[in-house]
Formats: structure tokens, sequence, C-alpha cells
């Protein structure tokens, strides 16, 4: 028998993805439906363990798959659009106006997208931005030129994050693809085989270890042939756990009935809980003083990311369209706008605009919904110096004429009363 050099096997070992990489072993858990299990490396593979046939990680067995298809779909068939499929992260042109941007989907994927790109805004604003000084430097959104390394290490890192907070910041999953993308099929078992088949997870328990398999792995993500939104989707349901996202959804899907982003799905990535509830604690009273049969779960705590809504279409009912201040005044100033169904983000460039209440007496704040039609920086001059926090009605009023821009709209649910000046811009939405 030949003798194998120790390069050889070097190079063999390599190729199995074992060498020197820490690899995700979680295993399925039938009782709760859950992942358990830790982080191990080749040393500790067992001998029996089928990812060496198979690839890197665990596969996913049917129970998961149905578990995918119940928090998506409901009882709907299990069956994404052409949108969703080709969907995936692609950077804006570096010499272009917003090379801080992402290409955005039009409708279906829109939502999930958006919240990534607020986390990429979060990083590329505020993480070297401690002085005043700087803060002041920057007038305009489009000074923010990042390198390609540093969109690559954001991206990484908004991913990372949203996922180590769906995983409750003690483990989180990663989806990965191993295997062809499934062809054109009318049946609803045939695509969750499929999904058996080509899927495979990565769990990791601690947080730079899942940010380093996110940048080995990066390219599933923002392969120009689709599928990377889905495989973040089914991370971030699996790093939350099938049960946990049920729970969370008190009845609701994560995506609507025209296959769009629901409101639990951006509360997911905002939280890391998928309530379909946006205000602050638990609602236990109806309007009428009586008890409800269960709690309504609304948001637990300040989040990073906010979120401002105008829904003028009446799709939602009274208590999901109230936003808390959990979401209105989060931590970093970045807003995800929800109009009439449809996502975009505003944010500010100074970080204390949500600290201190001197700075909202006149701020800017920045439009963006990474559209082909959006060819030019939105900025708008809120003054909220004569601001009637009585001013309410007038917004109801506004909003049955239509008679405002729904952007401005949602800027005077947090600043109730504001003027609100384009400085030029056509009003987007």
């Amino acid at each position: 028998m030949d003798t194998v050099c120790p390069q050889e096997l070097h190079r063999l070992a390599s190729a199995l993805e074992l060498s020197g990489d820490v690899l995700a072993k979680p295993t399925f858990s039938s009782d709760n439906g859950r992942f358990s299990g830790g982080v191990g490396n080749q040393h500790e593979a067992k001998s029996g363990d089928s990812t060496k046939a198979n690839g890197p990680g665990n596969s996913i067995n049917m129970e998961i798959a149905q578990g995918l298809k119940r928090v998506l779909f409901g009882s709907r068939p299990f069956l994404f659009c052409d949108e969703w499929s080709r969907s995936h992260l692609q950077w804006q042109h570096q010499r272009g106006q917003f090379p801080y941007g992402l290409f955005c989907p039009k409708d279906k994927s829109r939502g999930i997208v958006m919240v990534i790109q607020a986390h990429i805004l979060k990083h590329l604003l505020f993480d070297n931005m401690d002085s005043q000084d700087n803060r002041e430097q920057i007038s305009s959104a489009m000074q923010v030129k990042p390198s390609e390394l540093e969109r690559r290490n954001t991206i990484i890192s908004s991913l990372a994050d949203i996922l180590w907070r769906a995983g409750n910041a003690t483990k989180a999953v990663v989806v990965i693809q191993h295997g062809s993308m499934l062809g054109p099929t009318r049946s609803e078992l045939r695509r969750l085989e499929h999904l058996v088949s080509t899927l495979r997870t990565l769990e990791y328990n601690s947080y730079d270890q899942l940010w380093t398999c996110l940048k080995k792995r990066i390219d599933q993500f923002t392969n120009h042939e689709g599928g990377g939104i889905l495989l973040f989707l089914y991370s971030l349901i699996l790093s939350r756990s099938i049960n946990k996202v049920e729970n969370d959804l008190q009845g609701d899907t994560l995506l609507t009935h025209t296959d769009q982003c629901a409101l639990p799905l951006i509360s997911l990535t905002l939280t890391g809980s998928a309530t379909p509830y946006l205000f602050n604690g638990d609602l236990v009273y109806d309007i009428k003083g009586q008890p409800l049969p269960e709690p309504l779960r609304g948001i637990k705590e300040r989040c990073e990311i906010g979120l401002l809504l105008v829904e003028r279409n009446r799709l939602l009912s009274k208590d999901k369209k109230q936003v808390g201040s959990m979401l209105k005044t989060p931590i970093f100033p970045i807003w995800i706008t929800y109009l009439n169904g449809r996502y975009s983000i505003l944010f500010c460039l100074n970080g204390n605009l949500n600290r201190d209440w001197r700075i909202e007496h006149c701020f800017t704040l920045h439009y963006f919904n990474g559209q082909s039609e959006q060819t030019k920086e939105t900025k708008l001059t809120v003054d909220s110096r004569m601001c009637s926090f009585e001013a309410a009605p007038t917004i109801s009023k506004h909003s049955e004429e239509k008679t405002i821009p729904l952007v401005e709209e949602c800027i005077l649910t947090r600043w109730s009363g504001a003027k609100v000046n384009w400085n030029g811009s056509l009003p987007l939405v």
C-alpha cells in the first residue's frame, strides 16, 4: 500500500474543510423541536457523523422543514416566488450616489434587506465616531464611502448581530446550501424533500466563531445567482428556534398572504423575537378594561434600530399599528419605516439625536429605499421647536386626506407637529 505524505494529508483535510476550522455539530432533538449541542472541531467529530460524507455541519430533517413552512406560510403552500429565489445581498456601486447602500428587491423580500441595511449603517456611522468633532465633519451620508474591505466586514457584522440576537446572545445557527437549486415543481412534498437534502446547519456558541463562519461563507449570501436571502431567513428562524418563533407569533406568520415580509419578521430581525405587536411590554386588558384571554406580547426593551409605521390601507389591526417608545426612540438614530406595507430607512448622522433633546430641535434625516428610482440623496430637515405633542389628531386628518407624503407622515409619528423641509428633493412616497 502506498504511503501518503503529510503534505497530501493536509491538502486532503483542507478540501474536507477540517483544517483548523471550527465546525458546528448541532443535533436535533425530536422531543422539543430545537437544536442542541455545542461547537466542536475535527478531533471531536464522531466516526458515525454523516457530515463527513455530506459536507460540513448537519443536515435538516423533514420535521424542521415542515416547521419552517409553518412559521413562514402557515396553512398556505410552501412556495417562494421568483423574487425570493433570486434575492441576495448586493452592494450599490462604490463610486455611485450610495456607496454605503445595498440594492433592494422591489417588494417581497425588501423588509429583511432593509433591516440588514440598517445594521450596516449602524456600523459604518457609529462604530468609529466617538467624538463630536467627527460627527460634525460629516454633513452628508454621501461622504460615507467605505472601502471594499469595510463593506465586506460591515455586512458580515450585520448578519452576525441579527443572528446572535435571535439566539439570545448564546448561540446562532448558520444555514448553508450544499447542493443544487431546485427546478420548477408543483409538489410541496418534493420542495420540502429538496430542502432536507440540500440545506446544512452550522451552530455556534460564540459570536467570534459565528463571525468567522460568516466571513468564510459570505459568498453564499451574496451570490448573484440568488438564494442568499432565503439562507439568511432560515438561519434567522433556526437561531431563534422554530418552537420559540411559533410562540412569538401568537397565531401570525412571518410572511403576509402576498409573500411580503410581515411585521413579525421585522420584529424578529430587530429584537430577536417575532412578536406581531410593536407596543411596549404586554397588553393584558382590552379597550373596555376586560382581561384578554391571553396577553398580547409586545417589545420588551429598547432596540438598537427603531421602526416607524404609517398604514393608510387599514390592513393592520389597531393593536398592530401601535408603536411604542422602545422602537420609536432606539439607541441609534436609524429607523426602518413601514409605509403602507413597503419598507425603507430614515437615519441621522448624529448619534446623539435620541440622547439629547436639544439636538431634536432641528436636525436632518436621510431617507434611503435602495430602489432604482432614488438617484439622489434625500435630506429632510426636521424642525420640532414648535412641536405640540397634542398634534396627533392633525396627523390622523392628514392621513385620511392623503395630503402629505408617507415619509413625512411617518416622521410626524415620532415628532408630532414638526415641520419637515424636503430641501428641494421631490417627495418620495
